[in-house]
């Protein structure tokens, strides 16, 4: 039997409570042992700096993050919405996995979801992202989920609470699953 796929689920919220850190756990309770949360909390801002040969905590916060991103099949990234647009934690992370010879997530699967206060969620800020994945030369997965936070999250622990929006949730991880198994066949 084939092993499942592996899955990183990264949150790109600093707030404990953020509904994006509610999404990024109850993906890997819903996906089991196929998946695992990848931490970029402790991630310094990328700095053209952090590439030269004395800026030994950055190098290795940011080789971290990279030898993670590369040890698993697919990465699902739990992004918010500010302004429109994705937030610095966002783009940080990625400007750190585009910065070498071999950036991680060439050819690999992406997929991008995200919740904000918005009625539309988080779409226009998972727009922003995908075009930099495809840039990268990510396989961005065209599955999408968004949802806005009201009614659907406990603002005090960020976890989605919702029936429904957890069953369309996992309508959304199957077609994650299912992207990633086509794309390693």
């Amino acid at each position: 039997m084939t092993p499942s796929p592996t899955i990183g689920v990264v949150a790109c919220s600093l707030r404990n409570a953020s509904a994006n850190r509610g999404l990024a756990r109850n993906a890997v309770t819903q996906l089991g042992d196929s998946a695992r949360l990848i931490d970029i909390d402790s991630l310094p801002l990328f700095s053209e700096d952090h590439e030269l040969p004395n800026a030994e905590p950055a190098q290795a916060e940011g080789a971290a993050w990279r030898e993670a991103v590369r040890s698993v099949d697919c990465l699902l990234i739990c992004t918010p919405e500010y302004d429109s647009y994705p937030p610095a934690m966002t783009l940080n992370a990625l400007n750190w996995l585009s910065r070498e010879p071999s950036p991680p997530l060439k050819g690999k699967p992406v997929a991008v979801c995200g919740a904000a206060a918005g009625f539309r969620g988080s779409r226009r800020s998972q727009a922003h992202v995908r075009e930099v994945l495809d840039r990268m030369g990510a396989q961005t997965i065209e599955a999408h989920f968004q949802i806005q936070i009201a009614n659907h999250f406990d603002s005090s622990t960020g976890d989605l609470t919702s029936q429904a929006a957890i069953e369309e949730f996992g309508r959304f991880l199957n077609a994650v699953k299912l992207a990633v198994s086509h794309h390693s066949e």
